[in-house]
């Protein structure tokens, strides 16, 4: 019996390493009837280019479920308002734009550096400027996990 008491226990920590909150607005869904520019997100983390590394793995993600994308690479990871979105979306002549920002892109420091992962994003239909979706989450993995594995998964939660 205690054997079996510290096996249900093992199990419990391992599988409350994988945790995640995701939020987003219910009855609502990215739009498919027109060409989304995905902007780099703002980096509020400490490691470089990780707005630009979560822009692409949105875009890559979007364009494999069927949307009609394309993205834009910006210098530096300069703090992209909602002006400046949607002078670059109108630029690139998109229905809809997409831009937000990562709060969290580092491996936790330990022994086993599980990788964890913050970001949210708004996606804005330039004709109005009204934001049509929204979404915001945040994953821990586990010791065999990478960051843009990670990444993904939690990008496929935020677009269900």
């Amino acid at each position: 019996m205690k054997i079996y008491n510290i096996l249900l226990s093992l199990l419990f920590f391992f599988f409350s390493g994988c945790s995640s909150i995701v939020n987003y607005a219910p009855n609502s869904y990215i739009p498919r009837d027109g060409e989304i520019a995905v902007l780099p997100f703002q980096n509020n983390t400490d490691t470089p280019l990780a707005g630009q590394r979560v822009r692409n793995i949105l875009a890559n993600i979007l364009y494999i479920k069927g949307f009609k994308v394309k993205t834009i690479s910006l210098e530096n990871e300069d703090y992209i308002n909602q002006k400046k979105a949607y002078e670059i979306s109108k630029k690139l002549r998109t229905k809809y734009f997409i831009f937000g920002s990562v709060n969290e892109w580092r491996y936790k420091t330990g022994i086993e550096a599980m990788p964890t992962v913050a970001l949210e994003f708004r996606v804005f239909r330039r004709e109005d400027k009204r934001v049509v979706y929204v979404a915001s989450g945040a994953k821990n993995g586990g010791g065999g996990d990478s960051l843009g594995s990670l990444t993904q998964r939690l990008i496929l939660e935020l677009i269900r």
